[in-house]
Protein backbone atom coordinates (compact mmCIF):
# COMPACT_ATOMS: atom_id res chain seq x y z
CA UNK A 1 0.00 0.00 0.00
CA UNK A 2 1.43 3.34 -1.03
CA UNK A 3 1.64 6.31 1.30
CA UNK A 4 0.53 9.64 -0.16
CA UNK A 5 1.99 13.03 0.69
CA UNK A 6 1.39 16.55 -0.58
CA UNK A 7 3.81 19.48 -0.75
CA UNK A 8 3.23 23.02 -1.95
CA UNK A 9 6.03 24.44 -4.07
CA UNK A 10 7.05 27.95 -5.11
CA UNK A 11 9.00 27.51 -8.35
CA UNK A 12 7.93 24.71 -10.67
CA UNK A 13 10.78 24.82 -13.18
CA UNK A 14 13.37 25.07 -10.44
CA UNK A 15 11.88 22.01 -8.75
CA UNK A 16 11.84 20.05 -12.01
CA UNK A 17 15.53 20.79 -12.64
CA UNK A 18 16.44 19.75 -9.12
CA UNK A 19 14.38 16.55 -9.35
CA UNK A 20 16.08 15.57 -12.61
CA UNK A 21 19.53 16.28 -11.22
CA UNK A 22 18.79 14.48 -7.94
CA UNK A 23 17.26 11.40 -9.63
CA UNK A 24 20.53 10.49 -11.34
CA UNK A 25 21.61 8.50 -8.29
CA UNK A 26 18.84 5.91 -8.78
CA UNK A 27 19.29 2.89 -11.02
CA UNK A 28 15.67 3.09 -12.24
CA UNK A 29 14.24 6.45 -13.31
CA UNK A 30 11.49 7.43 -15.72
CA UNK A 31 10.57 11.04 -16.49
CA UNK A 32 7.40 12.21 -18.27
CA UNK A 33 7.16 15.95 -18.90
CA UNK A 34 4.23 17.68 -20.63
CA UNK A 35 6.35 20.82 -21.07
CA UNK A 36 4.31 22.86 -18.63
CA UNK A 37 0.85 21.92 -19.87
CA UNK A 38 0.44 23.41 -23.37
CA UNK A 39 -2.71 25.49 -23.71
CA UNK A 40 -3.95 23.46 -26.67
CA UNK A 41 -3.97 20.22 -24.66
CA UNK A 42 -7.23 19.11 -23.09
CA UNK A 43 -7.17 19.00 -19.29
CA UNK A 44 -8.62 15.49 -19.35
CA UNK A 45 -5.52 14.35 -21.25
CA UNK A 46 -3.07 16.20 -19.06
CA UNK A 47 -3.67 15.43 -15.39
CA UNK A 48 -0.12 16.32 -14.36
CA UNK A 49 2.51 18.55 -15.89
CA UNK A 50 5.34 16.33 -14.67
CA UNK A 51 5.78 12.72 -13.55
CA UNK A 52 8.96 11.23 -12.14
CA UNK A 53 9.25 7.58 -11.09
CA UNK A 54 12.33 6.49 -9.14
CA UNK A 55 13.56 3.23 -7.65
CA UNK A 56 12.35 -0.26 -8.48
CA UNK A 57 10.08 -2.01 -6.02
CA UNK A 58 9.47 -4.87 -8.48
CA UNK A 59 10.72 -5.63 -12.00
CA UNK A 60 9.31 -7.55 -14.97
CA UNK A 61 11.92 -8.17 -17.70
CA UNK A 62 11.10 -11.32 -19.72
CA UNK A 63 12.69 -12.15 -23.06
CA UNK A 64 9.97 -14.57 -24.10
CA UNK A 65 6.19 -14.65 -23.79
CA UNK A 66 6.51 -10.98 -22.86
CA UNK A 67 2.89 -9.89 -23.20
CA UNK A 68 1.53 -12.69 -21.02
CA UNK A 69 4.26 -12.14 -18.45
CA UNK A 70 3.55 -8.42 -18.37
CA UNK A 71 -0.18 -9.03 -18.00
CA UNK A 72 0.43 -11.39 -15.06
CA UNK A 73 2.83 -8.86 -13.55
CA UNK A 74 0.18 -6.14 -13.75
CA UNK A 75 -2.60 -8.38 -12.40
CA UNK A 76 -0.41 -9.27 -9.44
CA UNK A 77 0.64 -5.70 -8.58
CA UNK A 78 -2.15 -3.41 -9.91
CA UNK A 79 0.16 -0.44 -9.53
CA UNK A 80 2.04 2.18 -11.51
CA UNK A 81 4.33 0.61 -14.10
CA UNK A 82 6.99 2.34 -16.20
CA UNK A 83 9.16 0.80 -18.87
CA UNK A 84 9.56 0.01 -22.54
CA UNK A 85 9.02 -2.55 -25.31
CA UNK A 86 12.22 -3.51 -27.11
CA UNK A 87 12.75 -3.69 -30.87
CA UNK A 88 13.20 -7.47 -30.88
CA UNK A 89 9.84 -8.02 -29.20
CA UNK A 90 8.50 -8.48 -32.74
CA UNK A 91 10.40 -11.76 -32.98
CA UNK A 92 8.11 -13.33 -30.38
CA UNK A 93 4.97 -12.89 -32.50
CA UNK A 94 6.22 -12.98 -36.09
CA UNK A 95 8.41 -15.16 -38.25
CA UNK A 96 11.26 -12.68 -37.95
CA UNK A 97 14.72 -12.95 -36.50
CA UNK A 98 16.96 -9.90 -36.31
CA UNK A 99 20.59 -10.62 -36.98
CA UNK A 100 21.78 -7.10 -36.23
CA UNK A 101 24.70 -6.37 -33.94
CA UNK A 102 23.32 -5.72 -30.45
CA UNK A 103 25.59 -3.73 -28.17
CA UNK A 104 22.77 -2.41 -25.97
CA UNK A 105 21.30 -5.72 -24.77
CA UNK A 106 17.81 -4.34 -24.25
CA UNK A 107 15.21 -6.81 -23.03
CA UNK A 108 12.23 -7.58 -25.24
CA UNK A 109 10.23 -5.77 -22.58
CA UNK A 110 11.21 -4.16 -19.31
CA UNK A 111 8.84 -2.65 -16.76
CA UNK A 112 9.20 -1.71 -13.13
CA UNK A 113 6.93 -0.71 -10.27
CA UNK A 114 8.59 2.41 -8.84
CA UNK A 115 9.22 2.89 -5.15
CA UNK A 116 8.30 6.57 -5.35
CA UNK A 117 6.39 8.73 -7.84
CA UNK A 118 6.48 12.54 -7.96
CA UNK A 119 3.46 14.13 -9.66
CA UNK A 120 3.42 17.85 -10.26
CA UNK A 121 0.18 19.74 -10.89
CA UNK A 122 0.28 23.52 -10.88
CA UNK A 123 2.03 24.35 -7.60
CA UNK A 124 1.25 21.12 -5.80
CA UNK A 125 3.62 18.16 -5.65
CA UNK A 126 1.84 14.85 -5.06
CA UNK A 127 4.00 11.95 -3.90
CA UNK A 128 3.01 8.28 -3.86
CA UNK A 129 5.55 6.02 -2.21
CA UNK A 130 6.31 2.90 -0.21
CA UNK A 131 8.50 5.05 2.06
CA UNK A 132 7.38 6.78 5.24
CA UNK A 133 6.95 10.51 5.91
CA UNK A 134 10.35 10.91 7.54
CA UNK A 135 12.10 9.34 4.53
CA UNK A 136 10.19 11.52 2.09
CA UNK A 137 10.94 14.65 4.12
CA UNK A 138 14.59 13.67 3.88
CA UNK A 139 14.22 13.29 0.09
CA UNK A 140 12.62 16.73 -0.16
CA UNK A 141 15.47 18.28 1.80
CA UNK A 142 18.01 16.63 -0.51
CA UNK A 143 16.12 17.88 -3.56
CA UNK A 144 15.88 21.41 -2.21
CA UNK A 145 19.63 21.48 -1.57
CA UNK A 146 20.58 20.26 -5.05
CA UNK A 147 23.19 22.38 -6.79
CA UNK A 148 22.29 21.95 -10.45
CA UNK A 149 25.68 22.59 -11.94
CA UNK A 150 26.11 22.17 -15.67
CA UNK A 151 26.65 18.50 -16.40
CA UNK A 152 29.55 17.84 -18.78
CA UNK A 153 29.67 14.59 -20.69
CA UNK A 154 33.06 12.87 -20.77
CA UNK A 155 34.80 12.72 -24.13
CA UNK A 156 33.75 9.73 -26.23
CA UNK A 157 35.99 7.90 -28.69
CA UNK A 158 33.77 6.64 -31.51
CA UNK A 159 34.98 3.76 -33.65
CA UNK A 160 33.45 2.87 -37.01
CA UNK A 161 32.26 -0.67 -37.67
CA UNK A 162 32.82 -0.57 -41.42
CA UNK A 163 34.85 1.41 -43.91
CA UNK A 164 33.37 4.16 -46.07
CA UNK A 165 33.40 1.79 -49.07
CA UNK A 166 31.58 -0.94 -47.13
CA UNK A 167 29.01 1.58 -45.89
CA UNK A 168 28.29 2.80 -49.42
CA UNK A 169 27.86 -0.80 -50.59
CA UNK A 170 25.29 -1.36 -47.84
CA UNK A 171 23.37 1.78 -48.80
CA UNK A 172 23.34 0.75 -52.47
CA UNK A 173 22.04 -2.70 -51.46
CA UNK A 174 19.19 -1.07 -49.51
CA UNK A 175 18.34 1.20 -52.46
CA UNK A 176 18.24 -1.81 -54.77
CA UNK A 177 15.97 -3.67 -52.35
CA UNK A 178 13.62 -0.68 -52.19
CA UNK A 179 13.63 -0.50 -55.98
CA UNK A 180 12.66 -4.16 -56.30
CA UNK A 181 9.86 -3.67 -53.77
CA UNK A 182 8.52 -0.70 -55.70
CA UNK A 183 8.54 -2.68 -58.92
CA UNK A 184 6.00 -5.06 -57.39
CA UNK A 185 3.46 -2.20 -57.27
CA UNK A 186 4.59 0.01 -60.14
CA UNK A 187 5.72 -0.49 -63.67
CA UNK A 188 9.53 -0.13 -63.97
CA UNK A 189 8.92 2.66 -66.49
CA UNK A 190 7.24 4.70 -63.74
CA UNK A 191 10.35 4.73 -61.55
CA UNK A 192 13.45 6.74 -62.34
CA UNK A 193 16.47 5.16 -60.68
CA UNK A 194 19.82 6.98 -60.91
CA UNK A 195 22.47 5.31 -63.07
CA UNK A 196 24.99 3.25 -61.02
CA UNK A 197 27.78 5.66 -61.86
CA UNK A 198 25.87 8.45 -60.07
CA UNK A 199 25.78 6.59 -56.76
CA UNK A 200 28.93 7.46 -54.87
CA UNK A 201 30.16 8.43 -51.48
CA UNK A 202 30.50 12.12 -52.35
Amino acid sequence: MRNKFLYRIKNKRDLVKKLIFWSRKFSHTCLLDSNDEPRNMSSKNCHYSFLLAIGAQKICSPNNNSFNNLKQFYEKNKDWMFGYFGYDLKNENTQLNSGNIDNLYFHNSYFFVPKTIFKLKKYMLYIETFLNKQEIDSYMEEIENQNCIKFCMPSINLQKRESKKEYIQLVVAVLCFIGLALCVYYSPTDINFPPPNQISGH
